[in-house]
């Protein structure tokens, strides 16, 4: 019998169920990137479970480091460790830890009672979570001494009695379920599959449950580890094969945690279940259920370190960059000849992506290079657009011309001003005014100081003096949550670009932002883009790193961004 799993082609005795093909022959998809700090080291699984070593640097062939990672790794937030769940010792499951520095492992975690899975290691690389298969118990351990901390049961007997997928059935060698935790440690969202309930919060000290998410995280594909239907000289029967394909679904939360961004694709078909959705991680209220028009879902995201960048990988085979003030698409192009499995950002900010074709690329997605040159002016008016590509081709006019940028954005973006506590009371009060003219005077100024007014607006809409002051104040936040205005949306692209440019002078005025009003965005993004990497000035026109994760098949040429 033969037949293709995870992007190549094996070969099966039908009466037993072994696999025929030969292991050096074989070929397998990407699974899973990681990039730890410093963007020194990048890590692949493959799909057939094969942890690999790569110099990001440079292309060529990975260094293989070990083999039977079923359920995915995760890195410590310095990249000195590795996790994930291994084989332990007379059976069951444990952690295994590996020293990327010394290239070797650390054995110090006792066997599992129930399976678990290695999901996060806290900010401080001193406590590993782990979660059970039935995603009824999360566990803290330490990495010193390899004993549990601290463990909290996430879902209640009642729900897990809702639990109505056949593991005696199906026997899937990985949990179904997805995890993901807050880049400060405080809060772990948790998907579970099997359930179809909707994604939960939970804070990692108490293990108090938070709030859940508006959306039900299902398995959108059959694992090609499922019992296969075969005909046996004439009769059907059920033989067991190796090799197995994830349900393409996940969430992440952006890098400031405001947001938890969830993601589903049949890799097949058009499905329901499609999507990319964006949530509030403080309220679990939605943000956009849907980032695109059509019914358009993603089987892979990430969010960049600087958070204005969300990349998905879809069915169609195009990677895409949405703007996260927008919500909208700012660039999108394809290099795989293969549907795009992983996707990771490294903290320069480039972005690697891994497919069924084996072939592993790193791409530098700043602005591509203007085809057409635009004034400054001209720029400048189509940086308040809220068009993420219309936005990024006028950044690329600036990006084109560092020197006189910084002079064009020092003379016109200057450090937020807070408003004073008394004028919000007083412009509190003019939304319920009986003057039309005084009411829009009003919300325009308390838009204009957004976000230092939100906590004010919220107080309102709780204890409403007016039916009209509450109605306004609710347009506000809703408005403000959804969107950004186009002259503040003009400066957070200012910043971007100066991030970019990164010159002494460009420093310099990032630094004079960030002394701002401490509740403003336009100070919080300064600050941020003061403490990242540098990156070279320079335009995406291709991938530039490539890397090939076996021997088959030789990658084509990939194309250009479209």
């Amino acid at each position: 019998m033969t037949g293709a799993v995870s992007g190549a082609i094996y070969r099966w005795d039908p009466a037993s169920g072994r696999e025929l093909t030969p292991r050096t022959a074989q070929d397998s998809g990407v699974e899973q990137i990681l990039v730890t700090a410093g963007g020194r080291r990048l890590f692949t699984i493959d799909q057939d479970g094969d942890l690999y070593a790569w110099n990001p640097t440079e292309a060529g062939s990975p260094r293989r480091i070990v083999g039977g990672v079923e359920r995915g790794v995760v890195a410590s937030e310095d990249g000195r460790f590795l996790a994930w769940v291994g084989a332990g010792t007379h059976g069951g499951r444990r952690i295994r830890l590996y020293d990327v520095a010394g290239e070797r492992f650390i054995d110090r975690f006792p066997n599992f009672r129930d399976d678990a899975n290695v999901e996060a290691f806290l900010p401080d690389g001193e406590t590993i979570i782990t979660v059970d298969r039935d995603a009824s118990s999360v566990r803290l351990w330490d990495v010193d001494t390899g004993k549990e901390r601290f463990s909290f049961s996430a879902y209640t007997d009642a729900e897990t009695e809702k639990n109505t997928f056949r593991r005696d059935v199906y026997d899937f060698p990985y949990a179904n379920r997805r995890v993901a935790l807050s880049p400060d440690g405080k809060t772990l969202a948790i998907a579970d599959l099997d359930r179809g309930v909707p994604v939960g919060l939970w804070d990692v000290a108490t293990g108090k449950a938070g709030p859940k998410l508006g959306v039900r995280l299902t398995s959108v594909n059959a694992a090609t580890d499922a019992v296969l239907r075969v005909d046996l000289g004439g009769r059907i029967g059920r033989r067991r094969f190796n090799g197995y394909m994830n349900s393409a679904n996940g969430l992440a939360f952006s890098p400031d945690g405001r947001f938890v961004a969830t993601w589903s694709e049949n890799p097949f078909a058009s499905s329901p279940t499609d999507h990319v959705a964006i949530w509030d991680a403080a309220t679990g209220g939605a943000v956009k259920t849907q980032l695109s028009d059509r019914a358009m879902g993603a089987g892979s995201a990430a969010f960049a370190p600087n958070g204005r960048t969300l990349a998905t990988a879809s069915r169609d085979g195009l990677i895409r960059l949405w703007e996260t003030s927008t919500w909208t698409v700012r660039a999108e192009y394809r290099g795989h000849r293969d549907r795009v499995t992983a996707l990771a950002f490294g903290p320069d900010g480039r972005l690697f992506t891994g497919g069924l074709d084996t072939v592993v690329l790193g791409w530098d997605v700043l602005p591509p290079e203007p085809s057409v040159k635009a004034t400054l002016a001209e720029a400048w008016a189509a940086l308040a657009s809220p068009d993420g590509k219309t936005g990024f081709h006028a950044q690329a006019q600036f990006l084109a011309a560092p020197s006189k940028a910084v002079k064009w954005f020092a003379a016109r973006v200057s450090p937020a001003v807070g408003p004073d506590p008394a004028r919000v009371k007083a412009m509190i009060i003019d939304l319920g005014d009986g003057n039309f003219a005084t009411r829009e005077r009003a919300s325009a100024e308390l838009k204009d100081f957004w976000p230092a007014t939100a906590a004010a607006l919220r107080a309102v809409v709780a204890n409403p003096p007016t039916l009209e002051t509450c109605r306004r104040a609710e347009r506000i936040i809703k408005e403000m949550t959804e969107s950004v205005p186009s002259a503040k949306l003009r400066e957070l692209r200012s910043v971007e670009i100066l991030e970019w440019i990164a010159t002494k002078e460009a420093r310099t005025l990032l630094l004079d932002l960030a002394k701002g009003a401490p509740d403003a965005r336009l100070t919080h993004e300064a600050a941020a883009g003061t403490n990242l990497p540098s990156v070279a000035v320079g335009f995406f026109a291709r991938p530039i790193f490539r890397g090939l994760l076996k021997r088959f098949p030789a990658p084509r040429a990939p194309q250009a961004p479209v």
